[in-house]
Order: C-alpha cells, then structure tokens, then sequence
C-alpha cells in the first residue's frame, strides 16, 4: 500500500517527494544498515544501532564515539537484508531501555556468507 501511495504522489510535478522506510529498508533496496552505517545516539548518551533498535554499546560520557563505532561494526559487517528489530525483537524482554551492552551484543545473530544481503548490495559486490 505504502509503495502505491508513493509512486501515485512521485508522479506529481508539485509537491514534496515521497519516501517509504518500508520501501527503502526493504530486502528490494537497501536493506538494514543498523550499526553498519547507521547508529543512534538517545538523549542520555547511549549510542544505539539505530533508533528503532534499543540497544546500547557504550555511553559517548564515558567512551568515545570512535571506539563505541568499532566494537559495533564486529557486529554488524554488513547491511542485512531485513530489519534487525523484526528479527530479535520476540527475543528482548526488559523493562529497562536500551539494553545494557553485554545484554545487547547477545541479542545480535550472527551473520554469516548464507545471510541475504539487500538487493543493491548484491548488485554492487558483483564481479
């Protein structure tokens, strides 16, 4: 539905240009960047993958951004093809938000060279 609403109002010659995060992060275009060129930082410091995700690798208070970015990208090497918050979120039980970040790099799967990579990508490391 998303998708149809977009392409009738791009069509227009006036008017805002419209986009779909749904559409944009799907498996079809650029898939999940959480943590890979993305991350979050909320209002007390905690720097997350993304905004959706809450889960914490440091605090920017007490580490710098630098080194938070570096241990987040053992985690996430690449873009997924699906969103990551769709995959673990059956799998966080907390009523405290973010997660810590040894409660969040266990929430993490792994990815290895049989996960799906989003459409763009897999056009761009074809040789």
């Amino acid at each position: 539905m998303l998708k149809s609403i977009r392409k009738r109002l791009n069509k227009k010659r006036s008017g805002p240009i419209v986009t779909t995060l749904a559409e944009y992060e799907s498996e079809d275009f650029m898939g999940c960047n959480t943590g890979y060129q993305t991350l979050f930082i909320d209002s007390s410091g905690e720097v997350c993958p993304c905004d959706f995700t809450p889960l914490s690798f440091g605090n920017i208070k007490d580490t710098p951004l630098k080194d938070i970015w570096k241990q987040m990208e053992e985690y996430f090497p690449r873009p997924r093809a699906d969103c990551l918050m769709r995959e673990i979120s059956h799998k966080i039980d907390s009523e405290f938000f973010p997660l810590s970040p040894n409660e969040s790099k266990k929430m993490i799967p792994h990815l290895d060279t049989e996960s799906p990579y989003p459409k763009i990508y897999k056009k761009l490391t074809k040789k």
